[in-house]
């Protein structure tokens, strides 16, 4: 796991990272300053967790189908319109 610090003025920390092997958890200067040990330990602690429990997987699969699903609404929305003015005779589906 890498360390990615940026310079940021706000406080944030966030990890990202197709698996446990390729995470990275980045960390904006703001946090750094603005944090004590004992309240970094907690933050970094709860961002390698999601690292832990494959969040991050589980967030881009639901991601995923969130888009198949809007992809394929939009298509059969698409076929409803063309048919109804006339634009597309014969489709498929």
């Amino acid at each position: 796991m890498l360390a990615l610090f940026t310079k940021r003025a706000e406080p944030n920390a966030f990890a990202t990272g197709w698996n446990r092997n390729k995470s990275l958890v980045a960390v904006s200067t703001g946090l750094l300053q603005n944090m004590n040990q004992q309240e970094l330990d907690g933050v970094l602690g709860h961002e390698i967790s999601h690292i832990a429990n494959d969040d991050i997987l589980t967030i881009l699969s639901t991601n995923y189908l969130t888009f198949t699903a809007m992809a394929v609404r939009e298509a059969l929305c698409y076929k409803n319109l063309f048919h109804r003015y006339g634009y597309i005779k014969n489709l498929a589906f």
